[in-house]
């Protein structure tokens, strides 16, 4: 395991994610993420140009099982899907996108500047075993404390 700066051109979307039904290659991943995101995939790029990543949230990448020298996203493929689309829009091409989502994020696109994510943190597991416990262990709950636990008590904006 190790800490990692990738390039958007360096992350593949993971074709098993366990958000979409299995894909067969990285257009028909996008494509999912699209179906299965909608107004929240526009909404998550409207952060990212606007906000930039969030820096306490890395991506976990497993290297390519293809061999290509890229990483396969196993946690953060909405970014990731959201960042490849804001880098070069033309990826929506052939897609089945709503227009009113597609004018969004083509008009994201050209306010987006690659160089306020680029590099992007991200963390290298071995295996996607590996990848999967820590996966689980943040979208399962607060598991007694293991995971992230919610709160509200205190408001930092006051």
């Amino acid at each position: 395991m190790s800490a990692k700066n990738l390039k958007t051109d360096q992350l593949e979307l993971d074709a098993v994610n366990p958000r979409i039904s299995k894909a067969n290659n990285q257009h028909e991943a996008m494509q999912r993420i699209i179906e299965d995101q909608d107004v929240k995939l526009g909404n998550l790029a409207e952060s990212i140009v606007e906000d930039g990543l969030n820096p306490m949230d890395r991506l976990l990448v497993i290297k390519s099982e293809s061999g290509n020298g890229k990483y396969t996203v196993l946690e953060g493929n909405r970014r990731a899907a959201a960042m490849k689309i804001l880098k070069n829009p033309a990826v929506l091409t052939g897609l089945d996108v709503r227009a009113a989502l597609q004018k969004k994020l083509e008009k994201l696109a050209q306010m987006f500047d690659l160089k306020a994510v680029e590099p992007i943190a991200c963390y290298e597991v071995d295996t996607r075993a590996e990848g999967n416990a820590w996966i689980e262990q943040r979208h399962t709950g607060e598991d007694e404390g293991r995971g992230i636990v919610r709160w509200s008590g205190v408001s930092l904006f006051n």
